[in-house]
């Protein structure tokens, strides 16, 4: 299986079918979203910190999703659009799908979740040790089980820093990238754009994209063959 999903026409997931770990980097207990998927269970056993993980899935596993935008200086979080496009693809392509907006606890202590964000004016050093560790559990989601990254960028003024870097990550790893964004193209970063595969402006026509690309009819024609 290649690391990279560009140019390659399965619908497959990029991670293994059955992982096996002897440390388990990701503690957070709702990792990933899971929705019904015609015909298929998925059945996980995950033991964090120094346990062993394994993490089965049977023939036909579910496509992981990375719902990528701005948090931090985002209205509302940016969980609106999240919350409205979560169904959709859960529902009608059968996929996972991870929102970083919705998990704050990640790979942090139940003091650093609620804390961090007020440390980052009063002891600027534990927040960067904080924020340090949503990098790296953020990153590595996208790096090694991300199939996907979908993005909504509507403010030019959003001064986020994580967007970005995820765009790049995902771009150097392969792994197709899915910009919707209602600005002008003149308004979006140059570097955004060029990590981008398919630019949308609107969700709806996003919508119509992957219901062609990972619709349930397309998977059932690829695993025939």
């Amino acid at each position: 299986m290649p690391r990279s999903r560009r140019g390659f026409d399965s619908l497959i997931p990029l991670h293994h079918f059955r992982v096996s770990y002897s440390r388990f980097r990701f503690t957070s207990t709702q990792i990933f979203s899971t929705g019904p998927a015609e015909g298929c269970s998925v059945a996980a056993l995950v033991r964090c910190g120094t346990f062993p993980a394994v993490l089965e899935f049977p023939l036909q596993a579910l496509m992981l999703a990375y719902l990528c935008g701005p948090i931090e200086f985002a209205n509302g979080g940016g969980k609106l659009w999240r919350r409205k496009l979560a169904p959709f693809l859960r529902e009608q392509l059968g996929h996972r799908l991870y929102d970083p907006a919705e998990d704050e606890k990640k790979n942090l202590t139940d003091e650093e979740m609620v804390h961090f964000r007020e440390w980052k004016a009063t002891e600027p050093e534990r927040f960067r040790r904080a924020v340090r560790k949503i990098i790296h559990f953020d990153l590595d989601l996208i790096e090694n089980k991300a199939d996907y990254l979908i993005c909504y960028w509507d403010d030019p003024t959003n001064p986020s820093g994580g967007t970005p870097a995820e765009l790049t990550a995902a771009f150097r790893k392969g792994i197709p990238v899915y910009l919707v964004t209602p600005l002008a193209i003149e308004q979006v970063s140059g570097w955004m754009l060029g990590c981008a595969d398919q630019i949308f402006t609107t969700v709806e026509e996003l919508k119509e994209f992957l219901a062609r690309r990972y619709g349930r009819e397309k998977q059932t024609q690829l695993w025939k063959e």
